[in-house]
């Protein structure tokens, strides 16, 4: 059995609560006004902003190469943020599926950066460069289609597809629905399949 502390230590997002407060303790004592720091600071995000780009565009080819052309079938569950009052039948390919995913996290990414960017250069905001450097270190390979994909980690358990919701803010609303019972019976009624 496996304890709470267990869990709680496995868990990504503590992990990753526990290095953004450990990240801006650090923030508080370094002086970010020097520009014998900040100059390597902005290197280093840029080049893992660089690298994360360019980890994204070889996932991308590698599962473009795969072209696993598995069907996948699901039911998703509507949210409040989705506009929709019922849940929605899926029925794609791991290929298209996984690059949904992957252009998602994308555009995660891209809007971190402009985030960052924007508190960096226009407020004037060193510390955010440091914590994004980490943090999107961090996110890259915690992300699902690269440990699939980059890492070659089999896709069972946390990274069966469809994936999980990531339990945020609006993760309590439904899990994706893949049992048979759920997408025969969604797939019968016809819950408008994409």
């Amino acid at each position: 059995m496996v304890s709470r502390w267990e869990k709680l230590k496995n868990n990504p997002q503590t992990k990753s609560i526990g290095i953004s407060i450990f990240l801006m303790m650090i923030t508080r004592v370094i002086d970010f006004s020097r520009p014998s720091l900040l100059w390597p600071l902005r290197i280093l995000y840029a080049t893992v902003n660089i690298v994360q780009i360019g980890i994204f565009l070889y996932t991308k080819i590698i599962i473009e190469k795969k072209n696993d052309l598995t069907v996948l079938k699901y039911v998703e569950p509507a949210t409040p943020m989705s506009g929709r009052e019922h849940s929605k039948f899926v029925a794609t390919t791991v290929r298209d599926y996984d690059l949904s995913k992957l252009l998602t996290s994308f555009k995660q990414m891209l809007v971190t950066i402009a985030t960052t960017l924007f508190m960096h250069l226009y407020m004037g905001y060193a510390p955010p460069l440091l914590l994004q450097s980490v943090s999107a270190a961090r996110g890259l390979f915690d992300n699902s289609e690269v440990q699939i994909h980059v890492q070659n980690k089999p896709a069972i358990d946390e990274l069966r597809r469809p994936f999980k919701s990531s339990g945020g803010l609006l993760g309590s609303f439904g899990q994706v629905l893949t049992d048979k019972k759920s997408v025969d019976e969604a797939e019968l009624t016809k819950l408008k399949p994409t």
